[in-house]
């Protein structure tokens, strides 16, 4: 079972990577242009090397959603204060942050904000909550008879859906279906595998050191490792993929350039057999009371950062740091949250803190 420090780290991480994706987006712009070096050539390897982070996610979201479903007996009419909960926690600040974000950027035609809002449109890194929101529609249903076979099921659909799939679609005469990056067929198997990991794990006794106890680091050393290893052998697979595209004629390097790729399912497969192995450390490493606090502070954080990040990354694109993009990186994620941190600090009410993405 993954302990609650092991999720709530591997969140932390995911969103910290998506921040890292998007700032390192100018390096991969360099490459689209010609051969590239020296920093702009280790971005494009970060860039790539964090394509975990959104599945990831989603993964984690389906985990810990069933999780807490599975540790209490739900009583009858559960739905409506789970979506309830759903709605005010998720809804409210993406719909604060995206019409603010039309509204910055210029656009101010009702119609317009209000198809944003349904598609996640209003900026390119807001198409992450509809994923969401259509997971959390669906969970009532999968909680009442997932299995593995079900599981099976939607992670083949987006396997037909991922990069090369869309090659084969012809050769059976069929036409590939332009689904949009957040549609649930590309996501809901990843929601899934969450799910049924939590249903798993729930026999298998805490997953949190008891106290005066200690996770030994060396149990399992083999599997560690071998996960550890596989982990780094799944993205420099990812990474030397999207190159290849990149400068193979004849090549769309355009669907190579997402999280719906085959070597990505690989790959984020290895993170959570990785997440799992190191499960017990993790949790070790985690207890002291400082580091606790400082991961919960930080994930509380994580969701304004996540909403707002991209307004400051055009600010930053603005300035030499567009010519850094591993600087840029760095920037974009201690002002990002340092901003956050002032604004947890000075925002007291709690209609205006659930509002903006912080939580009561």
């Amino acid at each position: 079972m993954l302990s609650r420090p092991t999720t709530d780290l591997a969140r932390l991480i995911a969103m910290l990577v998506v921040c890292a994706i998007h700032a390192t987006a100018v390096a991969m712009h360099h490459l689209a242009a010609g051969p590239i070096g020296g920093e702009d050539t280790i971005a494009v390897v970060l860039n790539q090397v964090g394509r975990f982070c959104v599945p990831l996610f989603v993964v984690l979201s389906g985990y810990g959603l069933a999780a807490s479903h599975l540790a209490r007996t739900p009583k009858a009419g559960w739905e409506w204060p789970f979506a309830k909960g759903r709605l005010l926690a998720i809804v409210l600040p993406y719909a604060v942050w995206s019409v603010a974000i039309d509204l910055i950027l210029g656009r101010r035609e009702p119609a317009v904000i209000a198809w944003h809002l349904i598609t996640g449109g209003a900026d390119y890194h807001l198409y992450f909550v509809p994923i969401l929101l259509q997971c959390y529609l669906a969970f009532p249903l999968l909680v009442r008879g997932l299995n593995g076979y079900i599981v099976a099921a939607l992670m083949l659909v987006q396997v037909a859906f991922a990069a090369p799939a869309h090659q084969a679609w012809p050769w059976v005469g069929l036409t590939y279906p332009a689904l949009a990056s957040n549609a649930a067929p590309l996501w809901l198997g990843w929601f899934a595998v969450g799910m049924w990991l939590a249903g798993r794990a729930k026999a298998s006794g805490p997953a949190e050191p008891r106290p005066g106890s200690a996770v030994p680091r060396t149990a399992d050393l083999q599997v560690r490792l071998l996960s550890f290893s596989a982990v780094i052998l799944a993205a420099a697979l990812v990474t030397t993929e999207f190159l290849w595209h990149m400068q193979a004629p004849g090549q769309d390097p355009g669907w190579y350039d997402h999280f719906n790729r085959w070597t990505v399912l690989l790959y984020t497969s290895a993170v959570l057999w990785a997440l799992w192995t190191w499960n017990g450390t993790i949790a070790f490493w985690a207890a002291p009371e400082a580091r606790a606090k400082a991961i919960a502070l930080l994930g509380l954080l994580s969701f304004p950062v996540y909403l707002g990040h991209t307004l400051l990354l055009r600010a930053l694109n603005q300035t030499v740091l567009s010519n850094h993009p591993l600087l840029l990186t760095l920037v974009l994620v201690l002002v990002a949250t340092g901003v956050a941190w002032v604004v947890h600090r000075a925002v007291r009410p709690s209609w205006l803190r659930v509002a903006i993405g912080l939580g009561r």
